[in-house]
């Protein structure tokens, strides 16, 4: 799926574009970092996972990293309720995971197919800042230390 497939998609799965936030290789796709993905990975609130489910052929895909059900609609888009972007930019009118958020998170999933985007990523360090920033402030990434309590660690750091 490219940039317009993406939006084409959401478009006609008459996705609510204030209840889904685009996570993933797809936010790489959207941000322009790659050209394109094979499915769309959403993430959403536990309301509109179940008005999803209620709604649309959904199958459960798999238990995902956090114990948590991740569902897929057609082999085409995956969706559940973890790996909520921090930071959202805001893409062609449709809620995208910052390219700070998708870094960390393909960091943290440390996929094998992931890593070669990771180094795109890590490549791009300040450029990605400025690319990012351009909808919103990304200086500083919160993340939980060992408490568990929130911390902030300046993002490059992390790229």
């Amino acid at each position: 799926m490219n940039k317009k497939d993406i939006i084409k998609t959401i478009k006609d799965y008459n996705l609510d574009k204030k209840e889904i936030i685009i996570i993933g290789g797809a936010s790489l796709v959207m941000h322009d970092v790659i050209c394109d993905t094979k499915d769309l990975d959403i993430w959403c609130s536990t309301i509109y996972c179940n008005y999803l489910l209620e709604n649309y052929n959904c199958q459960l895909e798999r238990i995902n990293e956090f114990g948590k059900n991740a569902y897929i609609i057609e082999n085409i888009i995956n969706f559940g309720e973890s790996f909520k972007p921090i930071d959202v930019d805001i893409i062609d009118g449709i809620k995208v995971s910052s390219l700070k958020d998708t870094y960390l998170l393909k960091k943290f999933l440390n996929r094998e197919k992931d890593k070669y985007v990771i180094s795109i990523l890590e490549k791009l360090g300040d450029a990605a800042v400025s690319v990012a920033t351009s909808y919103n402030n990304i200086d500083k990434y919160e993340e939980k230390d060992e408490k568990n309590q929130r911390k902030n660690v300046n993002f490059n750091k992390h790229i």
